[in-house]
């Protein structure tokens, strides 16, 4: 009986020490999961060795049923539920503490040992090997979307961002649900977020196809966070002008999503003028090209409206079969039949007196042949591929702020839509945007006063003039009675817009014209045409400095005109060195004449060639040409160099000036050509040809080197100008 107890005593101490032992394991089991969350494993096997010790346990209290025969069944029934119910409260404990430490290492992601397991599909995807990774996925489907490095980013995250391989990323969407492409990395980016990078860098074809997969199996919307904004904004800036349209028609509210620290996508457009027309510079045969292409073209489903100039395409190119399969002799006799088609249509098209212009018609001719021809692929050569390219562009561009500006116009108040339009028509007028601004303007009329800021309180018109923007500034001659009243506003320092003209440009802006000279021109001629806009009593009108608008001019603009006076006094130097020595030869030559002079009369012995008369009559020319441009070079020497001085009298100088100097030198070469075959040509036609090729050397150099010059010189002083109404459109 005695010893029946005292086993029993003895199996209570053991079930003592066995909870203590399991107290310690679980809390070496805390201490572990603290010090290392990452390894939920370890975390999971001391929880196994914890119950395994509460089963032994479990198991010692068995032996208390040989207590049982021995009659003291009450007090082993105590013992074992005493020993049952420590159980159970240390296996809910150790089961908690195992949780516990998952959910930690859940939300800092997997341990490094996971990160080596994962370290070859981290190389294939980064380096767009998808053979490998594909590997990887056959032998382990939960690679698929796994963590693979300690910035919690999946294969897919790795792929796009560093954009290898399109087919990989294809390839990569295939397998995983459609739905893990919102998983986010530890920056909080999604793939859809990261093709935003992926945009500034040019991978156009990763955002497209990111975008239809999200768009045609997400049935959330995808874009429901601030920062994917963002997107919109990157294929704006890299100019992804289709893209960006499809964004906004399918998700309108990025539109006018705000994100702090960020432009919304108005602005970004607006801070973009090559974007547009206007902003894009294209020489005039590319102009032409331009104009003619049609809209038909640029169209997914084409409007084929045979009245619309602008849209015309001829029908039968739309039923022919593709250059490829025909053979060059059938290309070449359908092109010429499609040639004369053209002429005779626009011949007719010419007699239209609603047309009018011959550049209408030849717009009309351009389109029709465009129209018909851009459809070979290989004849539509690179250049006119590119123009046509850039007209696309700039469509969508504008079909992308008008969408915007609708988005906007639904805005619950005035006063909400004035926020997203306001900034962007400010930074617009800023860079000469001027087809963003008619479009909010078209919506929002009001859009004309903004005003930059509080402190400056410049209107958009200020803000066009003091950033020499012509464009937005050539909106005024579209307006009617609203642009005097837009003219003659003054900012919070009393300055009116002739102030701010008189205010010297800035150095990108001055930096589009040649030479100090032809700066001080261009700034001349804004200060008029803003003086022609104002009031009489604006004109001479005292800013709160006390200034007039002259007196800022001349203030502003002293050191351009030191700079424009040392240009004209160089140019001038130089160029009437070349005319003094012209006029030195020419007239020895025309004492010397070749051949030499008959002893009894003194006539030319060579008089009654036809290149003598030749020779005479350049010689002549030369010499009256390069007096001329001598005298034109030294009364620019002579000059007082006023202000005013650089708007017409010193280019008119310099035009004439250069423009005799280059005809001296090319009657000079021509009269010593004829020197050359008179006296060594022997009447063979070959030194003649020989002589005028290597004549051709000097006048060729001239033109290169001088004739821009002079065409900026004729441009600028008697062109038509940068200032002017260029469209019917109504603004305002």
């Amino acid at each position: 009986m005695e010893e029946s107890v005292a086993n029993a005593r003895e199996q209570e101490e053991s079930s003592e020490k066995s909870a203590a032992n399991t107290k310690e394991l679980e809390k070496s089991l805390e201490e572990s999961a603290q010090e290392n969350v990452e390894s939920a494993a370890n975390a999971r096997e001391l929880g196994e060795s914890a119950q395994e010790i509460v089963q032994d346990s479990a198991a010692n209290a068995k032996l208390e049923e040989s207590a049982a025969n021995t009659g003291h069944i009450g007090l082993t029934n105590c013992l074992e539920e005493a020993a049952a119910a420590t159980t159970t409260i240390h296996m809910a404990s150790s089961s908690t503490s195992v949780k516990g430490a998952e959910e930690r290492v859940a939300n800092e992601g997997p341990p490094e040992d996971e990160f080596l397991k994962y370290l070859p599909l981290y190389r294939a995807a980064a380096r767009g090997d998808w053979e490998m990774a594909n590997l990887i996925f056959q032998q382990d489907e939960g690679a698929i979307t796994a963590i693979i490095n300690n910035f919690k980013q999946t294969a897919l995250h790795v792929a796009i961002e560093m954009g290898r391989n399109i087919h990989f990323v294809e390839e990569l969407v295939k397998l995983m649900p459609k739905q893990d492409l919102l998983l986010k990395d530890d920056l909080g980016n999604t793939a859809l977020t990261l093709a935003a990078i992926a945009a500034r860098y040019s991978r156009r074809q990763i955002v497209s196809y990111l975008l239809d997969v999200a768009s045609n199996n997400i049935k959330s919307c995808p874009f429901g966070h601030e920062a994917d904004v963002l997107l919109l904004n990157d294929a704006i800036i890299s100019k992804y002008f289709d893209i960006a349209v499809e964004l906004v028609e399918k998700y309108p509210h990025l539109a006018t999503l705000k994100v702090v620290g960020f432009l919304t996508p108005l602005e970004v457009i607006a801070q973009i003028p090559s974007a547009f027309r206007r902003g894009c510079k294209l020489k005039y045969w590319e102009g032409l090209i331009y104009d003619g292409i049609p809209l038909s073209l640029l169209e997914s489903h084409p409007n084929k409206n045979e009245g619309d100039v602008e849209n015309a395409t001829c029908n039968s190119a739309q039923v022919l079969p593709h250059a490829s399969s025909w053979n060059y002799f059938h290309l070449i006799s359908v092109m010429w039949q499609e040639l004369r088609i053209m002429i005779w249509k626009t011949i007719i098209h010419l007699g239209n007196k609603e047309i009018g212009t011959r550049e209408a018609c030849l717009k009309f001719f351009l389109a029709h042949i465009l129209g018909n021809f851009l459809h070979f692929d290989f004849i539509a050569a690179p250049p006119i591929k590119q123009i046509k390219d850039k007209k696309q562009m700039h469509n969508h561009a504008l079909q992308l702020v008008k969408l915007i500006c609708k988005r906007i116009e639904t805005l619950n108040n005035l006063k909400n839509q004035e926020t997203h339009y306001a900034n962007a028509v400010t930074r617009a007028a800023s860079v000469d945007n001027s087809e963003v601004i008619e479009e909010i303007v078209e919506i929002f009329p009001n859009a004309v006063r903004v005003i930059n800021n509080k402190q400056d309180g410049a209107y958009m018109f200020h803000l066009a003039v003091g950033n020499r923007s012509e464009n937005v500034f050539n909106l005024a001659y579209q307006m009617d009675g609203n642009k005097h009243r837009a003219m003659n506003a003054t900012d919070n320092y009393g300055n009116t817009i002739l102030h701010i003209a008189g205010r010297l440009a800035k150095p990108q802006k001055l930096n589009l014209v040649s030479g100090a000279a032809l700066q001080m021109q261009r700034e001349l001629q804004w200060f008029e045409e803003v003086e022609r806009w104002l009031r009489q009593d604006f004109k001479e009108k005292i800013n709160k400095d006390g200034k007039t608008p002259q007196m800022i001019f001349t203030e502003e603009h002293k050191n351009l005109v030191i700079d424009g006076e040392k240009w004209m006094r160089d140019t001038a130097n130089s160029c009437a060195i070349v005319a003094s020595l012209i006029v030195t030869i020419v007239f020895a030559a025309a004492i010397t004449v070749p051949g030499g002079n008959k002893q009894d009369n003194g006539q030319p012995v060579l008089f009654k060639r036809n290149g003598f008369i030749i020779f005479a009559i350049s010689d002549a020319i030369s010499l009256f040409s390069s007096a001329t441009s001598l005298l034109m070079f030294l009364a620019i020497l002579t000059s007082r160099y006023a202000e005013m001085d650089f708007l017409y009298a010193l280019p008119k100088k310099l035009i004439i000036g250069l423009v005799t100097l280059f005809l001296s030198i090319t009657f000079m070469i021509i009269a010593f050509c004829c020197t050359l075959y008179l006296v060594f040509g022997r009447g063979e036609n070959w030194v003649l040809i020989g002589v005028a090729i290597l004549a051709s050397l000097p006048i060729t150099s001239f033109v290169f080197q001088q004739f821009p010059l002079l065409v900026d010189l004729i441009s600028s002083t008697y062109g038509p100008g940068i200032f002017g109404k260029r469209i019917d459109r109504p603004f305002g």
